[in-house]
């Protein structure tokens, strides 16, 4: 059994999930859409547990912004 490997560098990333993302959420304002992509991103990016203070360690928001 063979697995194909697939290499995409980060802005490849963040397009794929915008394409697929936006695709669903259009009534949503540009404040919220660019939220939503980053803790998209962060779910895919972060290895182990995903937490509120993982997405404020590895993302561009607080903790408590995340969390509310």
């Amino acid at each position: 059994m063979t697995f194909k490997t697939y290499s995409f560098n980060k802005f490849q990333y963040r397009s794929l999930c915008e394409q697929s993302f936006l695709s669903f959420i259009k009534p949503l304002g540009k404040r919220h859409k660019d939220f939503m992509i980053d803790v998209l991103w962060l779910i895919l990016s972060i290895q182990g547990k995903i937490n509120f203070l993982q997405f404020a360690r590895y993302g561009k928001h607080s903790e408590q912004h995340y969390c509310n």
